[in-house]
């Protein structure tokens, strides 16, 4: 009877730590949490936070719940978070996320550099620390600013920058980036505008609108630019040319992978995985079973046991909770 008992006791323990401890209890907001960023790399940003993200190297996102992060942005294997306590985590391939970086005054991340609240620009390089009064920047094939007088700038080595343009209305851009030598400005008003960097030496390239009605942009690994229109539909700007992609609808942002491939959000929140005019749902992974492992399967009351939880996920991956 006591036998009995135990087993009964044991089994409520199991239940509990599945579905209340601190393992499950991550486990089943992963589950019902929403996607919010997409990284380059396939990492998934939570609306709760958490982060999944391939920390075995392995091509298996792993959980990493509790993290607070905001904001992902990822390139070649190697990715950034910054989180709602002003900490920038770090993480390459291989790798579990590590606190890198601490400042509560920042207000945008990219690659390797941060908009602080004041307007400056810091990284971990020195380049960008001479900037001020900075409304947007950008890191691609050059480090580029637009700054709040409207000065359109580009770094083109050391920590130095050359203005190539002027802004009248910088309140007006929602973005910028950078394609092949011209640096990209979207305007809230929908339009894209091309700004030679060539102009730091010779003034008669002048300003080229590529696009209207567009409300986010984004670049592959090899800069190209994906441009995301009103109406939903996606075009692809290489080689001075602009593309509509097939089979692209309601799309309201998107991600550039590779040669026309990108993560994009759609209007219902989902996202997606595009290529070559097919779309592939990108889901959290969940899991699949669980494996349960006691040290003694019929304790006594009293008895101490050990309990060892596999959950297996939707993706291969494992977790143990102990």
């Amino acid at each position: 009877m006591k036998r009995f008992m135990s087993a009964v006791l044991a089994c409520c323990l199991l239940v509990g730590i599945v579905t209340a401890g601190s393992g499950g209890t991550a486990a089943a907001a992963a589950a019902d949490a929403k996607i919010a960023e997409v990284g380059r790399n396939g990492s998934l940003l939570m609306e709760d936070g958490s982060l999944w993200i391939d920390s075995l190297g392995n091509r298996k996102l792993q959980h990493f719940p509790n993290m607070k992060a905001k904001a992902l942005v990822e390139e070649e294997r190697t990715g950034y978070a910054l989180t709602s306590d002003g900490k920038i985590l770090s993480w390459s391939s291989g790798q579990k996320p590590k606190v890198v970086k601490e400042d509560k005054s920042i207000r945008e991340l990219k690659l390797g550099y941060w908009l602080r609240s004041d307007g400056t620009v810091r990284g971990f390089d020195k380049r960008a620390d001479k900037l001020q009064n900075v409304v947007h920047f950008y890191n691609g094939e050059a480090l580029v600013a637009l700054t709040g007088n409207g000065e359109l700038l580009v770094n083109l080595g050391g920590d130095e920058f050359q203005k190539i343009d002027t802004i009248e209305s910088p309140s007006s851009v929602a973005d910028i980036a950078m394609y092949g030598f011209d640096v990209v400005v979207h305007y809230k008003n929908g339009d894209v505008v091309l700004h030679s960097w060539f102009n730091v030496w010779d003034k008669s390239d002048p300003p080229q609108t590529i696009a209207q009605n567009v409300v986010h942009l984004s670049t592959n690994s090899n800069g190209h630019l994906f441009l995301t229109h009103r109406d939903g539909t996606v075009s692809y700007y290489r080689s001075g040319e602009l593309n509509a992609l097939k089979e692209t609808k309601d799309f309201v942002k998107t991600v550039g992978v590779g040669y026309a491939s990108f993560y994009g959000k759609k209007r219902d929140g989902s996202w997606v995985y595009y290529e070559e005019g097919k779309t592939k749902l990108v889901t959290v992974p969940k899991i699949a079973s669980l494996s349960v492992k006691l040290s003694d399967p019929l304790p006594y009351v009293g008895d101490k046991v050990k309990v060892d939880i596999v959950a297996n996920y939707s993706n291969n991956d494992k977790k143990r909770y102990r």
